[in-house]
């Protein structure tokens, strides 16, 4: 309270805030900073400049991206040589906006009685170059987005068994960046090696396991990349330490990361884990019912790469046909429900897809 300060004295304002460094901050920064230290497109506002000086050297320059990039992967929980936010006074004019370090910009205030109120500062939130950090619990929440995929192929383990496994993209499409957590439980599998895949600019700078279970990956390029369907991004390496099936035992952590892809178009876009086999088809990808076992209906994910009309069949262990539904399905990622009153008894069924000549097939339990 200002009446606690002694009358008719002069005093310096100074704004703190240095939590939550990782709010805000994602791989799509790490693309839109490299674009301007590549000159491809800069940053186009001094915060933004401020924002992307990461180890605060009054520069913007690769070493913030390896700054950042620690950070998201949780090499480190805050950066060494920053604070999560800065602040500037509302009417302070820089002289260069193309370059906001050419002289020093304040980050106080100095009050006396003379000093019109109220004194504002403009937040700036450090590695937060596309301004999407959350300020208060009353904003507003993103609207939809699309989904892309990443998957695994799905198998069967028993105790001691080793298994190689690409982690791939099911759709050719054009890339500016992902990041994700691949959460595995350690009681039950062991992930004892990781290696790059086929994907330009993804080497061991770009994945780390800061955690036990848990596989972290930051991949950015400042130009848009095509991956085609079944480009495996990593090859893992798998030990099971007990009977499991793979897709039981992994999946896309999002409580500290949110799993994200960025198409060229710069929108980006959800990530989810499915589990399938990418030599399927080049034409159609399917992925593993969800859940399976289920105790009602199951979801049934099919990636086309282009409309398609398919069928979908359910049979009981007789060989009976008791569920049937042809449709019409536009390109893309898409969920076909196996309804749970097509299954009145629990026990083992068998599904059965067609796509053109295509075929596949798998169990499904109802419990």
């Amino acid at each position: 309270s200002l009446g606690t300060i002694p009358f008719g004295g002069s005093y310096s304002v100074t704004p703190v805030k240095d939590n939550d460094p990782l709010n805000g901050v994602s791989t799509f920064d790490l693309v839109l900073i490299n674009k301007h230290i590549l000159g491809v497109e800069a940053l186009n506002s001094p915060y933004k400049l401020i924002a992307a000086d990461a180890n605060k050297s009054r520069s913007v320059t690769t070493f913030d991206i390896v700054e950042l990039r620690k950070l998201i992967l949780g090499i480190y929980t805050e950066l060494p040589n920053n604070t999560s936010w800065r602040f500037v006074p509302k009417d302070f004019v820089f002289p260069n906006p193309n370059n906001p370090f050419q002289g020093l910009f304040p980050e106080s205030m100095t009050i006396d009685l003379s000093t019109k109120f109220p004194i504002e500062f403009s937040g700036i939130k450090v590695g937060d170059v596309n301004c999407n950090a959350v300020t208060s619990s009353f904003s507003e929440p993103k609207q939809d987005r699309a989904t892309a995929v990443l998957a695994l192929p799905d198998a069967e383990l028993a105790a001691g068994q080793i298994l190689e496994t690409p982690l791939y993209l099911p759709a050719t499409s054009e890339w500016l960046g992902l990041q994700f957590e691949l959460a595995y439980d350690r009681e039950k599998i062991e992930l004892e090696e990781v290696a790059p895949g086929e994907l330009n600019g993804l080497d061991g700078d770009a994945f780390a396991q800061t955690q036990p279970g848990l596989l972290s990956l930051s991949w950015f390029d400042a130009q848009p990349q095509t991956l085609v369907a079944g480009t495996p991004l990593l090859q893992l390496r798998w030990r099971a330490k007990t009977d499991l099936r793979l897709s039981d035992v992994v999946r896309l952590q999002t409580e500290r990361l949110r799993p994200e892809a960025y198409p060229a178009e710069e929108r980006e876009q959800v990530l989810e884990l499915l589990f399938g086999n990418p030599l399927d088809a080049q034409s159609a990808v399917v992925f593993a019912p969800q859940p399976n076992p289920t105790a009602g209906s199951a979801i049934l994910p099919v990636q086309l790469a282009a409309a398609e009309t398919v069928q979908l069949e359910l049979f009981d262990l007789q060989g009976r046909l008791i569920f049937q539904n042809q449709l019409a399905l536009p390109g893309g990622l898409n969920r076909l429900e196996i309804p749970a009153s097509t299954m009145v008894r629990a026990g083992l069924y068998v599904w059965r897809l067609q796509a053109g000549d295509l075929v596949w097939t798998g169990k499904l339990v109802r419990i």
